[in-house]
């Protein structure tokens, strides 16, 4: 009974482990173990359950125990998957999986054919007349077998060549980059180019003594073209500079950047220097400007009241002048009559008696002279006691808009004064700023 067991645990285990990477070999060496044991134990076989299979659109079907095929009934909720003897099971309900027992020959079948059965777990509703839970193997046949084999391997032959031309064309790719990348960036130079770096290094080493600072400074700017040289040309050139300057060209250029680097650095500094006095006068001309303008709105402020008194002192002068000229009208009129009845009275009087007619004529003339004094009397003499006081009005209005005029003047003057102090002081602002953003 314990070996019994045993060959079912060992049957189950293979079950469990029937889509494991290693299935092949646990079933061969399962196959190697059944042998040796069947040999020993024909006897015994027939206490192993009969299954009863059943095919159905290309799926078998394994149905638990004859007892269940005949009622045409599968077993009903068993869980785990164990060998056991199918007459003393004991129905469990209310559970949600069952048990497949496969026997020894349908194994040693599924060995000898090499071609093992595919697991499928499948949950099915009660309601559809089926069990909760069962496995199905899947038959399959070697022809769809062996044309699946085939379009797998053409579609594998075919991915491998893919993949084989798209890694050497990436190769080729890459290595025409890299090559156009090298062609642009080799220090590689040709002996006919060496030969002009170190001939234009050998002629500005031959007037050395004779440079500025600035000038042996321009050795940095010949290291690129130095770095290019063979061994020898540079041996040669760092001989030249040792004969003039005691220094090879690396230490003269060691020299030369550091020197450079120690300017900067005083550059720097002055620049901030320079930078914060521009700031500063910057400022104080804006605080100057703030008031500039202030003192120019305040010049055009006064402008525009003395120009509103110089209009009012005007416009007086007119109005008392305007007076004064109707009243010396109306006297020089009064007077232009005066003297034409003057006149004519006179010759009036030296006209002879005898000459009636024109003694008439003349009288006519006088009397009408003497009418039109009559009508200005009242005018000429109102005229008369207002003139002086007309004149003197005048007078007084001419000095007021004189005065206005003066002032209105001066106002103009601190506006064009105040404008000309805001105008320098922007222009200023403006220069200074200006060299501040080029020290940037």
């Amino acid at each position: 009974m314990v070996r019994k067991e045993t060959e079912q645990d060992e049957i189950s285990r293979l079950l469990d482990s029937y889509e494991d990477e290693t299935l092949n070999q646990k079933m061969d060496a399962f196959a190697q173990s059944k042998k040796r044991r069947v040999n020993k134990h024909v006897s015994k076989e027939a206490e192993i359950p009969s299954f009863v299979r059943e095919e159905k659109d290309s799926d078998t079907r394994i149905v638990l125990g004859a007892k269940d095929v005949n009622t045409n009934k599968e077993p009903e909720n068993l869980s785990g998957t164990m060998a056991f003897d199918p007459n003393k099971v004991e129905e469990k309900k209310d559970t949600v999986s069952g048990t497949v027992v496969i026997d020894d020959n349908e194994i040693q079948s599924l060995l000898e054919d090499q071609k093992g059965p595919q697991l499928t777990r499948k949950k099915v509703s009660k309601k559809e007349g089926k069990e909760d839970s069962s496995i199905h193997l899947k038959k399959t046949s070697k022809e769809g077998k062996q044309k699946s084999s085939k379009q797998n391997g053409a579609k594998t032959v075919a991915v491998i060549v893919a993949s084989v031309l798209g890694i050497l064309l990436a190769i080729l790719l890459i290595f025409g980059v890299v090559k156009l990348v090298q062609t642009f960036t080799s220090d590689e130079i040709s002996s006919e180019q060496q030969e002009a770096y170190y001939q234009e290094i050998m002629d500005w080493i031959d007037g050395y003594d004779f440079y500025s600072e600035d000038e042996k400074q321009e050795i940095i700017q010949l290291e690129s073209k130095y770095n290019k040289l063979t061994k020898e040309q540079k041996n040669q050139i760092d001989e030249a500079l040792e004969a003039k300057t005691g220094s090879t060209f690396d230490e003269l250029l060691a020299m030369a950047k550091s020197k450079e680097k120690e300017n900067s650095k005083n550059n720097n500094t002055e620049t901030a220097q320079k930078k914060a006095e521009l700031k500063e006068k910057i400022n104080d001309l804006k605080t100057d400007l703030s008031r500039a303008r202030s003192d120019l709105e305040d010049a055009q402020e006064a402008l525009d009241k003395a120009t509103a008194t110089y209009n009012k002192a005007s416009n007086t002068l007119s109005s008392e002048q305007s007076v004064l000229d109707g009243y010396n009208s109306t006297i020089a009129s009064y007077q232009a009559y005066q003297n034409t009845y003057n006149m004519k009275y006179t010759e009036y009087l030296n006209t002879d008696y005898s000459d009636t007619e024109t003694r008439e004529q003349i009288w006519k003339e006088v009397e009408s002279a003497k009418a039109s004094m009559d009508a200005l009397q009242s005018d000429y003499n109102t005229a008369v006691s207002n003139l002086s006081t007309a004149q003197t009005k005048v007078d007084t209005a001419k000095n007021e808009a004189s005065n206005a005029q003066s002032a209105m003047n001066q106002a103009q003057q601190e506006v064009d004064d105040a404008q000309n102090v805001v105008d320098e002081l922007t222009n200023k602002i403006s220069v200074y700023q200006k060299q501040l953003d080029e020290l940037d």
